[in-house]
């Protein structure tokens, strides 16, 4: 079965809007969804991880042409 996911587009925005933005939208989406952010900003990875740290979520990062693919991925679901 393929993993449900949405892919929210935050490139433009600094920190803390990412973030900000991140945890509006990961209470809106159901439980078994992972999350992909697509950022330009260099310090939402780190702030991404900390959020994932601190809420039980998995992480997982990539960077690609200049933008960081950051999925939130629900415990247990990667």
């Amino acid at each position: 079965m393929a993993e449900k996911s949405f892919i929210y587009d935050l490139r433009g925005l600094k920190c803390p809007l990412v973030l900000l933005k991140t945890r509006k939208k990961q209470a809106a989406l159901p439980d078994n969804m992972t999350l992909v952010i697509l950022s330009d900003d260099p310090l939402a990875p780190l702030d991404i991880a900390n959020y994932c740290r601190q809420n039980n979520y998995d992480f997982e990062k990539s960077l690609e042409n200049g933008i960081h693919h950051l999925a939130i991925i629900p415990h247990g679901k990667s």
